[in-house]
């Protein structure tokens, strides 16, 4: 899967073309490696490469729930009537 290595906050272009040097493509290749690799490239610290592994790690999570978690069913009751239709059936009662 395709994903911007830049949509993660601390990844900027030029952290971006480091981790494509040690074949990290996509947020997914990001989430699967490990903090020694990271830590080959010039700059990136242990926690620093902890924190970007779990961040990456964390978006894929969040993109993985469902857009709508609760089903929300509508019955005919408010489909299909119009509101004069519901008010006078409420004034009957």
């Amino acid at each position: 899967m395709s994903r911007n290595l830049t949509l993660i906050d601390e990844i900027d272009v030029n952290l971006a073309e480091k981790l494509k040097d040690v074949e990290i493509f996509t947020i997914d290749d990001l989430a699967r490696s490990n903090i020694e690799i990271l830590e080959t490239i010039p700059g990136i610290e242990h926690n620093f490469a902890e924190q970007i592994i779990a961040k990456a790690t964390e978006f894929l999570k969040e993109k993985e729930r469902p857009v709508r978690e609760k089903k929300i069913d509508i019955t005919s009751k408010y489909s299909m009537k119009t509101t004069a239709q519901r008010a006078s059936e409420e004034k009957e009662k």
